[in-house]
């Protein structure tokens, strides 16, 4: 197990999520890893939009848009994995994926 050989990590489970651009309303589905912080899921997705640094992440939470803590993950900020209950019943995990709301700063960060 020499480091040198190490090429990555395997992750426990991946997941899909739709991320909305509120100001635009693009869409883009994104496949994650359950151990990513938001801030590594934000890096990637600067492929998509370079100004995804000038947006506040939010979630629905109990009917409010709540901000997510970008160095934390998705199950640390309270979405859930909930591919276990789609399998139980038979439900396709892709027509049920976790929306992440992008909402505009209006600072053009470029990151």
């Amino acid at each position: 197990r020499d480091p040198q050989y190490v090429v990555g990590r395997l992750t426990k489970k991946v997941r899909w999520l739709e991320i909305v651009n509120v100001l635009t309303q693009q869409q883009h589905s994104l496949e994650v890893c359950c151990e990513e912080t938001l801030a590594e899921i934000q890096r990637r997705y600067l492929r998509v939009n370079a100004h995804a640094g000038s947006y506040t992440w939010k979630h629905l939470e109990d009917d409010e848009f709540v901000p997510l803590h970008m160095q934390q993950t998705l199950d640390e900020n309270g979405i859930p994995d909930e591919s276990p209950i789609f399998e139980r019943f038979d439900m396709d995990e892709h027509q049920f994926k976790p929306i992440l709301h992008l909402y505009f700063d209006d600072d053009l960060t470029v990151m």
